[in-house]
């Protein structure tokens, strides 16, 4: 693509010649090739203008930089000078693989928790309704049986590029997950959204956002910079009011807005616990005076609001309220969120990513509700550990919440990255407050030995929880990445197929 063509139509000014050709976009000084235009981002721990050398040498042809006097001496290319280098390469990344979000329905899902189940349920919702739909989120980048590692809100050129391959491949949809890392560092600002979902807010990444307020904004942002942004002509935010951050999210003038929460929260679509159990939850759906049952075969009072987030997409984009449910019925659900291991025997073993404290609640309270019905007598045993280099402060709260609900609880490492799981350990246990509670608490530091630890301390009528890892395939210790599964350790050691 020649620059003159990359630029039309933007406020960027060239300086020097803009008949070029460019044959890639880089923001990283080791992937500028001959043909590159190099955009040097000012980023957290780096600055993209210490490597303008390195991209220049490289074969860097033309650069984009907030401060020219880092444009390195005797480069003849041209130069564009903005205000923000980060807004420029959200717009320079869309215009070079050829503004792909424009063709698709584009639906964004922010929140601590339920991001995942919403964007798949949405999947489901869209595809049903003839509109088929990609998924961008934590377990992979997937349409159809295409797929590409997970990657959770992609840097907008890679952001970019995948929205293009899934327009080339037919998608006419895209649910994609929007962290409060990527809002704040505006990876999804160049994405015209048609909707923005809010699912919740509770405390998480305080690591790195450091106050619950800041964790918020970032999370407004997809409302507030990426939706209102937009160049759709109908936008729709969908907001849960169940949680009290619902009522503070801003909303952009000419966008719908539609709440969803409980029966009795005077939202826009309610939902009704019926009935619920360890294999399945029964809900009562009402919105625009219509009413639905669904049965689900989850595990969660919350999979009712995630389903009603999910309608309500599908009715913005034109669908009919009975035939968006009519999709969910045949829901089976995301790995690693609530999912129970299959095995032949009679042990009920799930596993899920659930890694804060407000998360730890609604799991294991469902599941100790439902065993309260179903399995009186039962215990419940939870599995989990607190992740390096993270929230410190969540820690003794995830332990507190684990054994108020729990009968046993096994901690072990989960991702500790640089820091000494000994450590990690230590300050979990400040959660036990009592000689009592600390009795109901063993330690077993190798993940695979206290997945089975608990397995051989329970019986058919328990419950074993293994919490924090999901769907993931790994274990971060120090450098290394090592290979683990929660599900392939428990379904091997209940000697699943």
């Amino acid at each position: 693509m020649r620059l003159r063509e990359l630029v039309e139509g933007t406020e960027l000014t060239v300086r020097g010649s803009d008949d070029i050709e460019v044959t890639t976009i880089a923001n990283d000084s080791k992937k500028a090739v001959v043909g590159s235009l190099f955009i040097a981002i000012k980023g957290i721990a780096e600055d993209g203008h210490d490597f303008l050398p390195q991209a220049v040498a490289r074969g860097a042809t033309a650069l984009v930089v907030e401060d020219e006097a880092r444009v390195p001496m005797g480069f003849a290319g041209p130069v564009m000078v903005v205000p923000n280098a980060r807004g420029a390469l959200n717009w320079l990344s869309g215009r070079f693989f050829g503004d792909p979000g424009k063709r698709l329905f584009c639906v964004g899902v922010t929140g601590t928790d339920g991001k995942t189940s919403v964007t798949h349920m949405v999947e489901a919702v869209l595809a049903a309704g003839g509109m088929p739909t990609a998924v961008i989120g934590t377990v992979d980048h997937h349409f159809g049986e295409h797929r590409w590692p997970g990657d959770t809100t992609p840097a907008p050129l890679v952001m970019q590029e995948r929205l293009a391959q899934f327009r080339d491949l037919g998608a006419r949809a895209v649910a994609l997950e929007a962290t409060s890392q990527g809002l704040s560092q505006s990876r999804v600002s160049g994405v015209p959204f048609d909707v923005a979902v809010f699912t919740n807010l509770t405390r998480d990444h305080l690591d790195y956002h450091r106050s619950l307020d800041a964790y918020f904004e970032a999370k407004q942002r997809l409302f507030t910079e990426a939706l209102a942004g937009s160049p759709k002509a109908n936008r729709f935010a969908i907001i849960n009011i169940d949680t009290p951050y619902g009522a503070r999210i801003s909303v952009p003038s000419n966008t719908t807005k539609w709440t969803y929460g409980r029966l009795g929260s005077g939202a826009d679509l309610e939902v009704e616990v019926i009935a619920m159990s360890l294999s399945q939850s029964v809900f009562r759906l009402r919105a625009w005076e219509k009413e639905a049952e669904l049965r689900l075969p989850l595990l969660g009072a919350f999979n009712g609001e995630n389903a009603l987030a999910a309608i309500a997409v599908g009715v913005a984009a034109g669908g009919d309220f009975h035939a968006c449910v009519e999709a969910l019925r045949h829901f089976e659900g995301v790995p690693g969120r609530v999912q129970r291991v299959v095995h032949p025997g009679a042990k009920t073993v799930f596993i899920d990513y659930a890694h804060s404290p407000d998360a730890f609640e609604k799991v294991l309270g469902t599941a100790r509700a439902a065993m309260h019905r179903e399995r009186d007598g039962g215990r419940l045993v939870t599995v989990f550990g607190c992740g390096g280099d993270r929230d410190r402060g969540k820690r003794p709260l995830m332990l507190e919440a684990a054994l108020r609900l729990s009968d046993c609880v096994i901690i072990t490492a989960d991702n500790p990255r640089s820091e000494d799981p000994n450590a990690i350990v230590e300050e979990m246990l400040t959660g036990a407050s009592s000689a009592t509670d600390r009795a109901r608490v063993m330690v077993e530091l190798d993940r695979t030995k206290a997945i089975h630890l608990a397995l051989d301390s329970t019986g058919d009528a328990d419950v074993v929880m293994l919490l924090g890892k999901g769907h993931e395939g790994y274990q971060l210790m120090g450098d290394e990445r090592l290979s683990h599964s929660d599900y392939a350790v428990a379904a091997a050691k209940l000697g699943a197929d």
